[in-house]
């Protein structure tokens, strides 16, 4: 704890958003509560908290005293009074400080935001027979709501639909996995080809690449109107821009959801694909006893993907509905950590340096900002889910990925998820586990809890 005489000047730089009062036989407090969990308590202490810091002041002073006839650690209390009166006046009033502020946190019930949070005094009026007057100025954990369940909606999520024709179009993936490819160099895109493109996305800040060599083939079925249309025609080495849109065939609903982005297509390369035919031999292949089997596998596969696919949108909705009803103060220095932990991971990227140094000053700022609330956000959330999950005793832990790994091509193509192995990760990875599990543990207990 750090004296500081310009404590109370602080509190003109925050907002207050409320003020509360506490007490007991020997504290009357007053909490103010400012943005960014930023915490003023003003404490009225009786002498008896002044004469209690004065006994600390001298039992410290004792350990380390040293007087000739007395051990170290030994000497006599009158004694320390005589011989140090100037240290433990200065030991005094910190040492008050600290016996005030340590009753007073349960009494408000306040928290400090970490353990290595800095905790500023000042004490206006200190007089051993009439009391004190403190000022303490810090951070305090932030105040998560409870959840009323009655205020969220069940989420308006559909699942995909897994019928005979998703299953042939995964079909047709497969058969082009296996085909034999020929580069094309004489001519434009065809329909049938095989081509390798980077898709940049012109749309992000600054503009970033989201796919790199990705494969695509060119079909009426499994490929998007928007892209089939710009990448036909385009020779190896031709950019294109355009704006992601709904097909026309697909649902009014998915065409009022749809949220349009430009992008620039790089061809890099067309490949002519000679299929192999669908029969028990292309089964066998991925690792299916036949035909029929390994349709009966692929549907079974593509549900589970589907419901996967499902429950993530769900979490997201959940997510936000969270976030946007249960609003509350998030700490500006954890907020700052989570943005500087960003920032550097961005920094990272070349492509976003250049980027960066391209930006203006005021360009900068709103990217800043842009970034102080997403990190806001989701700390909101893990606050969120974590209350969740505490007040409704869901149990947290590492567990093992019992389930064995893929043993063929086809199970290898449409693996859920990547597995997990706890005996090969550090700390870090533990905790990063732990939280991930927290969040996916509240999420769906609280969809369960609103569907």
């Amino acid at each position: 704890m750090n004296e500081n005489s310009e404590t109370t000047e602080n509190k003109k730089e925050e907002t207050l958003l409320s003020t509360e009062n506490f007490s007991d036989e020997l504290l009357d407090i007053v909490v103010e509560h400012h943005k960014g969990c930023y915490t003023i308590l003003k404490i009225k202490a009786k002498p008896e908290i002044l004469s209690e810091g004065k006994k600390d002041a001298v039992k410290k002073i004792s350990r380390e005293a040293s007087v000739p006839g007395f051990r170290k650690g030994k000497v006599p209390p009158d004694m320390v009074l005589k011989k140090f009166p100037d240290l433990v006046a200065q030991k005094h009033k910190d040492e008050a400080a600290n016996v005030a502020f340590n009753r007073a946190l349960p009494l408000t019930g306040l928290k400090l935001s970490t353990s290595s949070t800095r905790v500023n005094y000042d004490a206006p009026s200190f007089d051993e027979k009439k009391g004190a007057e403190f000022t303490f100025a810090f951070e305090c954990e932030p105040t998560v709501p409870k959840i009323d369940y009655s205020k969220l909606e069940k989420p308006k999520v559909k699942r995909e639909l897994v019928d005979e024709k998703k299953v042939d179009q995964t079909i047709e993936h497969i058969r082009s996995f296996f085909g034999s490819k020929n580069e094309v160099t004489d001519r434009g895109v065809e329909l049938g080809d095989h081509v390798i493109v980077n898709i940049d996305d012109l749309d992000s800040d600054p503009p970033s690449r989201a796919f790199t060599a990705q494969g695509l083939t060119v079909s009426e079925e499994g490929m998007s109107e928007w892209i089939r249309e710009l990448i036909i025609g385009m020779k190896v080495g031709e950019s294109r821009e355009g704006t992601s849109r709904a097909d026309a065939t697909d649902s009014e609903e998915v065409k009022a959801e749809f949220k349009q982005k430009k992008c620039k297509l790089e061809l890099t390369k067309i490949e002519k694909i000679e299929l192999p035919k669908v029969d028990d031999e292309l089964a066998k292949r991925v690792g299916a006893e036949s035909l029929e089997k390994m349709r009966e596998r692929l549907k079974d596969l593509l549900t589970k993907q589907a419901e996967e696919q499902y429950k993530n949108e769900v979490r997201e909705v959940v997510s936000k509905q969270l976030i946007d009803t249960f609003p509350f103060e998030i700490p500006h220095s954890i907020v700052s950590q989570e943005v500087q932990s960003r920032v550097q991971m961005m920094f990272q990227n070349p492509q976003f340096q250049q980027g960066w140094a391209k930006k203006t000053e005021d360009e900068q700022k709103a990217f800043h900002a842009q970034l102080i609330e997403q990190a806001s956000q989701s700390l909101a959330l893990f606050f969120l889910c974590r209350e969740v999950v505490m007040d409704n005793k869901i149990k947290i832990e590492l567990e093992k990925d019992d389930s064995a790994p893929p043993s063929n091509v086809l199970e290898s193509m449409f693996t859920l998820k990547p597995q997990n192995d706890i005996s090969e990760m550090n700390e870090e990875e533990k905790s990063q586990e732990l939280s991930r599990q927290m969040l996916i543990k509240a999420q769906d207990f609280v969809a369960d809890k609103i569907a």
